[in-house]
């Protein structure tokens, strides 16, 4: 779906929360439709960077998608673990932390898991190798039949519910002139040897992004 700056901002209904929403189960409480975990007793806490929730235009006018999002900064792509790992992570805990929030697994409630929100983790990596950079990779659940008895089924289950997209930026700063939109601004947006008056000029008047 193609939509312009401004259609996309106004899709962002919840409030943004930065670094203020635990990642780790425990007590679960209800903020804006975002399930809030607090640390068990004794354990740190981490938090996410960015997250809220989206709307998006539906089929009709009186249909919405709801699409939970969470954007995190990462300046070390390689910090000593598979960084997809913690990213993926992050992303199953949106999803289950939306129990008694979004879905129910109650034996009373007809719809249960089919009311889960699909998840988006979002990992920007400022400060990546060369031979990693400039790159968008996406992870997502597919569906491989191993053995069907009767051939095609009709049937289309909904089990794509979470997505993973990693962004990988260039800590040379080459992606300046890639074909790739998001890369290009993103480099812009990172490279320190731009000044602030230079940077805000080039993401208005290259990238059209207007800056408050």
């Amino acid at each position: 779906m193609e939509m312009p700056y401004e259609e996309i901002e106004a899709c962002i209904e919840g409030e943004v929360f930065v670094e203020r929403v635990p990642v780790e189960p425990g007590l679960t409480n209800t903020i804006c439709g975002n399930a809030t975990e607090d640390a068990e007793p004794g354990e740190g806490c981490v938090y996410y960077d960015i997250r809220t929730y989206l709307k998006l235009p539906g089929p009709d006018d009186a249909h919405h998608l709801k699409i939970l999002l969470n954007v995190e900064a990462q300046k070390d792509d390689t910090p000593g673990y598979d960084l997809t790992e913690r990213a993926l992570f992050y992303g199953c805990r949106m999803v289950s932390s939306q129990l008694d929030v979004e879905f129910t697994n109650r034996t009373n409630d007809p719809v249960k898991y089919g009311n889960i929100k699909k998840v988006y983790s979002i990992w920007i990596c400022t400060e990546t190798a060369e031979k990693r950079a400039n790159r968008i990779v996406r992870y997502k659940t597919k569906e491989q039949i191993v053995f069907s008895q009767n051939g095609q089924c009709s049937d289309h289950q909904r089990y794509d519910i979470m997505q993973v997209i990693m962004v990988y930026i260039s800590k040379n700063h080459t992606g300046h002139d890639s074909e790739n939109d998001l890369i290009c601004m993103l480099t812009d947006l990172f490279n320190e040897d731009i000044g602030g008056a230079e940077k805000i000029g080039m993401l208005e008047n290259r990238h059209g992004l207007k800056m408050s």
